[in-house]
């Protein structure tokens, strides 16, 4: 539980904030991240984690990028 990959993760932050009239983001309440995805790793690799405030920086810089509507349909 609390685990995700990819697209999951991008999706779940932006499906979980909003925008308020001031233009500011907004953190709804909600479930935390669960996956159900089962990743296998056929070499060694290492692994890293992002922090709620490492994706808000992400949303933030590429936000007219993630409004596009090719850019939603593929996530």
């Amino acid at each position: 539980e609390g685990d995700a990959c990819g697209e999951e993760l991008l999706r779940w932050y932006l499906e979980q904030s909003s925008e308020s009239k001031e233009g500011k983001k907004v953190k709804l309440q909600g479930q935390g991240l669960t996956s159900d995805r089962t990743v296998r790793c056929l070499t060694n690799v290492e692994a890293f984690s992002l922090r709620t405030k490492d994706i808000e920086e992400v949303t933030t810089l590429f936000a007219k990028f993630l409004r596009s509507p090719r850019v939603q349909g593929a996530i």
